[in-house]
């Protein structure tokens, strides 16, 4: 066949495949699913298969995201671990297994990849939902463990050994108060991490998961607030010059820093903050005339009494956490 007649038929199949591209018609995962054959699922797992069954999981549960795999696979018999996946900016892990064909369980978050498929594979999702809570829930009850022994420590040096200055620390609070039985008084409960007051005080599945992931496994620090005298803030009890005014909310007592993983105290220093002695006036109307009466007219209401308390308390806690540690922790506090 002449040169001219096979060009002639390679520019038609390459219309053709690029037409049936553009209409869905073809794509290169349809290319690879129809080179591995229809049991590919129930055969070897290369990295190419688990990038595209992640590539799904993703895209079924969390919408449209642009994922893109590297090729750390690591299969251990009938389970398998997918890591250095970029959805979008976010690097991950995820964990995969045979039950019976390669599917894909999780992203690992705070609970590393097990090393065997879900005790019952006929729902193996539920399954490994399961013992993924059971985890959690018992490296929190060891963390909490850790601190109630730091907190009973003789030694309470006043500044931490230097920290590695590579990045700042990220720390959650928790008030130590928590752990000694109570629910803990809701006016007060600013003064933990919301995400791990949850965990402790709720200690339900999605509160304890949502901790397993925010708690760093590489560094499970936390900084415990201790009182010893306090106030709430209130609005309208005192007396101002024209009326009503605010009672200052005040906290004395002590931040403790604390390594929750093995139960050792860091450092301790005493710790205190106070309400603004005067609180931000409101914006004023801008179409008003005349003078500015309204910082004597002003009746703070609870909810801006209460923003300045806890703004008053978020300075206190980065100012004293950075003086402890040298600058390289910070508070967590969301």
């Amino acid at each position: 066949m002449r040169p001219g007649v096979l060009g002639g038929i390679g520019w038609l199949l390459l219309v053709a495949a690029l037409y049936a591209s553009s209409f869905g018609m073809f794509s290169p995962r349809g290319f690879r699913d129809a080179w591995r054959g229809p049991d590919a699922l129930n055969g070897k797992l290369d990295e190419s298969l688990a990038c595209d069954l992640v590539t799904d999981f993703v895209l079924q549960s969390e919408g449209r995201r642009k994922v893109k795999c590297g090729e750390l696979l690591e299969v251990t018999g009938s389970a398998a671990r997918l890591s250095e996946v970029k959805v979008d900016w976010e690097w991950r892990t995820y964990c995969l297994a045979r039950t019976p064909r390669w599917t894909v369980l999780r992203h690992s978050r705070g609970v590393p990849c097990f090393p065997s498929p879900p005790p019952d594979q006929s729902r193996a999702l539920e399954s490994e939902r399961e013992r993924v809570i059971a985890v959690a829930r018992g490296e929190l009850a060891d963390r909490l463990d850790g601190i109630r022994r730091a907190m009973g420590s003789e030694v309470r040096p006043a500044r931490c050994a230097q920290v590695r200055k590579t990045h700042h620390e990220d720390v959650p609070l928790l008030e130590y108060e928590l752990l000694l039985g109570g629910g803990g008084d809701l006016h007060w409960a600013f003064l933990s991490t919301p995400w791990l007051r949850d965990a402790v005080v709720k200690d339900g599945p999605a509160e304890v998961l949502a901790a397993a992931e925010r708690w760093s496994t590489l560094r499970p620090w936390v900084a415990v607030i201790t009182s010893t005298t306090r106030e709430q803030a209130m609005a309208g009890l005192g007396k101002g010059l024209l009326g009503p005014g605010r009672v200052r909310g005040r906290l004395t007592g002590t931040m403790t820093l604390v390594d929750a993983a093995i139960g050792e105290l860091l450092c301790e220093a005493p710790f205190s903050f106070e309400s603004s002695a005067t609180l931000a006036a409101p914006p004023r109307p801008g179409s008003r005339k005349g003078p500015d009466l309204s910082a004597l007219l002003d009746f703070p209401s609870q909810e801006r009494v209460n923003a300045d308390f806890e703004g008053r308390y978020n300075t206190a806690v980065m100012l004293k956490l950075g003086e402890m540690t040298s600058n390289g922790a910070w508070p967590t506090l969301r």
